[in-house]
């Protein structure tokens, strides 16, 4: 089952307000060739952690000691301190055994948010029907949704962004073929409302609002 998002476009893809208060983790996200054993420090009574790209709830895993991170992997962390929640999720991706000479930009999403039935952008919809013309209406796929997604973007193996933007579908009939276009957006309710970075070395614009 597909938990986060994976495409490729000009760069490799794999689909905030982002506070590490009072928490100290072993490695920072980036690309290993080896697998470690990540391991978190500070003064948290609890925290919860998913490996599936969804944001961490009370039946979320329970982080104990240590983590042997041996693939490619997302992990979301919510911290509680104090016996209280944090809103802050806070995400690492470690990309391990994967020679790139393109840049990798990642994706974190809720799987509901892209295949559920009630609220999936990447489904049809159990409301969904073809008219009389045959054409797909009131289809989930043509909804003005827009999802919560958190973006990494990595650079020369180096981290450059980092940041919860938008994501919605892009374009008109493409929307109902399996291979979908999409947009990213930068909005100040998300943290910052540009993506602050020279993402197309060609070009002389180091900041956008959409990709």
């Amino acid at each position: 089952m597909l938990k986060y998002l994976i495409a490729i476009c000009f760069c490799a893809i794999s689909i905030s307000f982002i506070s590490q208060t009072s928490l100290n983790f072993s490695h920072e996200s980036g690309k290993y060739t080896n697998s470690f054993v990540l391991k978190i420090n500070g003064n948290y009574n609890k925290i919860y952690y998913t490996l599936d790209g969804s944001i961490p709830d009370r039946y979320s895993k329970k982080w104990t000691d240590s983590l042997l991170i041996s693939k490619t992997s997302i992990l979301r962390f919510k911290p509680l301190f104090n016996d209280a929640h944090l809103d802050t999720v806070i995400n690492k991706f470690y990309l391990l055994g994967f020679n790139k000479e393109l840049p990798v930009l990642h994706l974190s999403i809720n799987h509901q948010d892209l295949w559920s039935a009630e609220k999936g952008i990447y489904v049809k919809g159990n409301s969904a029907y073809l008219d009389s013309t045959g054409d797909l209406v009131n289809t989930n796929l043509y909804k003005d949704w827009e999802k919560l997604v958190h973006l990494m973007y990595f650079d020369a193996d180096s981290l450059s962004i980092q940041q919860d933007c938008g994501l919605k579908l892009f374009g008109e009939s493409t929307r109902k073929y399996r291979d979908k276009s999409f947009k990213l957006i930068a909005r100040s309710e998300y943290g910052s409302n540009v993506f602050p970075y020279q993402l197309f070395p060609l070009k002389k614009l180091d900041k956008h609002k959409h990709l």
